[in-house]
């Protein structure tokens, strides 16, 4: 009898031997003559071993055609590769009476998944392009105080921060004047880490503001704004809180109303001679 596979090569064997058949090497489709149609997977060929009696039966090397590959729902399921392969993941049907195992990690090994579409569904991935169009339509809101309605402005732009003059929420006439936003000193403005934005008064404003909190106070002893030192008004070391207006009058260290009542009354002259 002769036995012949997909490479046309008779094996034969008479009645009562043993013709053999066993597994070889993977084959490749392209390579065979004629080459394997797509979707054949399986090739029986002759033996090529020297004084063999029987067939071999190959593998491709590259499957085609297939549907899919499935597991057996409670080990790992590994693929490894060399090169590039599009891999397609599904979730396996049970068969009838059978629970659906739950569904495990899937590690690419650091691999960059590529070509994907775009997302439609909440448990869809995504790619690259989506995020940025989603990112880049982010809106952030901000306001100044009660301000309503507030601003909004892209995420990706974000906020910036500037010097700028005019009454905060000015309306009427001249209220684009009024709210112009010219860059003037006065206002400083820094940042730090973890989104702190400080906003004050820069050295020269807060120079001018010190010395105009001196100038209005009024409770201070003597025209320098010195305590009296209890000197004698002619003493060389006397400051003008010994010689001014209270100096003679017990006065100096006292509030700003027991001050002033002292003039009223006439207790304390200009002179600043007691009576």
């Amino acid at each position: 009898m002769t036995f012949a596979g997909d490479d046309g090569q008779g094996v034969e064997r008479k009645l009562d031997t043993t013709l053999t058949v066993k597994r070889a090497r993977n084959f490749t489709p392209t390579a065979t003559t004629p080459t394997t149609a797509a979707g054949v997977n399986i090739r029986v060929e002759k033996d090529p071993t020297t004084n063999a009696n029987g067939l071999v039966v190959k593998l491709a090397d590259t499957l085609t055609g297939m549907k899919g590959i499935t597991g057996t729902g409670t080990g790992d399921l590994v693929i490894k590769k060399m090169g590039t392969l599009p891999l397609q993941l599904v979730k396996v049907h049970q068969r009838q009476g059978e629970t659906a195992p739950a569904p495990g990690p899937v590690n690419f090994g650091g691999a960059k998944l590529t070509n994907i579409g775009e997302a439609r569904d909440n448990n869809d991935a995504t790619n690259k392009a989506y995020v940025d169009t989603a990112v880049g339509g982010i809106k952030l809101g901000y306001k100044a105080n009660n301000e309503a309605p507030g601003k909004t402005v892209a995420v990706t732009t974000g906020l910036h921060f500037k010097s700028g003059t005019g009454t905060v929420g000015a309306t009427g006439d001249g209220a684009n004047t009024t709210n112009a936003e010219t860059i003037k000193k006065g206002i400083t403005i820094s940042t730090a880490e973890n989104g702190v934005v400080n906003i004050g008064l820069d050295e020269a404003t807060r120079k001018v503001i010190d010395q105009a909190a001196k100038l209005g106070d009024t409770a201070v002893d003597g025209r320098d704004g010195k305590a009296g030192t209890g000197k004698p008004a002619d003493d060389v070391a006397a400051t003008a809180g010994d010689k001014g207006l209270t100096g003679k009058d017990g006065l100096n260290g006292k509030d700003l109303t027991n001050k002033v009542n002292a003039l009223r009354n006439g207790e304390a002259r200009y002179s600043g001679v007691h009576r």
